[in-house]
């Protein structure tokens, strides 16, 4: 993952052409469609993960006016980063990702947070956008995730004694 900060604020912006859209924050109710979406969900850990980050963190999403589902949709982790960027494939090319980080730079700025976020190596989409709006890879940090006792790495450990 790299990381990348916000540095030029005032490239956060946007065509705010969204006629017939409304921003608001997501509803717990729209965990499950979060989650099945996620690259990195589809299970009860990923859900209560999504669930918990919905409940407690920011989050935004752009809906049809009169529709209850999401279109597109940014959380925020719990250590402030902004996370869970994800726009349905019909929906996408149209600003709504943009229009999203936007919103949610501005309020983290207000707030007096750092804007910041992970990006995977090779999301080029993701790396495209946030250059857009005034983000600079920083080099000199990178996270990595390790996942511990995953039923694919539960292996028999016993120790057999020399002979």
């Amino acid at each position: 993952m790299n990381v990348f900060l916000l540095q030029d604020v005032n490239q956060l912006q946007f065509n705010n052409s969204s006629a017939g859209l409304r921003c608001s924050p997501l509803s717990t109710a729209h965990a499950h469609l979060v989650n099945s979406t996620w690259k990195y969900g589809g299970d009860r850990n990923s859900f209560n993960s999504v669930l918990n980050y919905i409940s407690h963190n920011p989050s935004l999403c752009v809906m049809e006016e009169g529709g209850t589902e999401p279109i597109s949709w940014l959380l925020v982790y719990q250590h402030a980063a902004l996370g869970l960027l994800h726009t349905l494939p019909q929906h996408r090319r149209k600003g709504h990702a943009r229009l999203l980080v936007c919103v949610m730079a501005t309020q983290l700025l207000e707030r007096g947070h750092p804007v910041y976020c992970f990006v995977e190596e090779g999301n080029e989409a993701s790396h495209k956008l946030f250059t857009s709006l005034g983000f600079q890879h920083s080099p000199d940090y990178r996270a990595v995730w390790f996942e511990l006792n995953t039923p694919e790495a539960n292996t028999d450990l016993s120790i057999t004694p020399n002979a």
